[in-house]
């Protein structure tokens, strides 16, 4: 992202989809950070990439339940496979990390979006998260 789109990302108003004027992933993103004592930064490098970190206070009263975060970063990767994705899950200092460029210097030129490694995915992550400790 350039500079002057980064400063303004967090506007709901802002997106750089052309269907639509409305961005809504991103705020409501930070404002589900923040309403349980966590928060959210983005860095980003114009040609390099995007790293967005989120953190949640685990035992807070207004934390959402994450949902199905297994189905959700399997759906992400196997849409976007040339996209390089970062997961990581840290809960009382044990933590899982998912990373798609990890994975991928393992494939051999298979990409992520291939129907054996979707389904290597799954079982992988679930039980990453179980080793550390289940935040749904």
């Amino acid at each position: 992202m350039s500079p002057e789109f980064l400063a303004k990302v967090l506007d709901p108003f802002v997106t750089s989809r052309t269907t639509r004027n409305v961005g809504l992933g991103l705020p409501m993103f930070a404002a589900a950070a923040q309403a349980c004592g966590g928060d959210l930064r983005i860095d980003s490098t114009p040609g390099k990439g995007t790293v967005v970190e989120a953190w949640f206070e685990l035992g807070h009263i207004d934390r959402a339940p994450f949902g199905d975060i297994t189905s959700t970063i399997v759906n992400t990767v196997a849409g976007s496979p040339d996209v390089s994705f970062r997961y990581e899950q840290v809960v009382n200092g044990r933590e899982f990390v998912f990373d798609t460029d990890e994975i991928s210097s393992q494939l051999a030129g298979v990409p992520l979006n291939d129907p054996l490694v979707i389904g290597w995915m799954k079982p992988y992550i679930e039980e990453g998260l179980d080793r550390v400790g289940r935040v749904d």
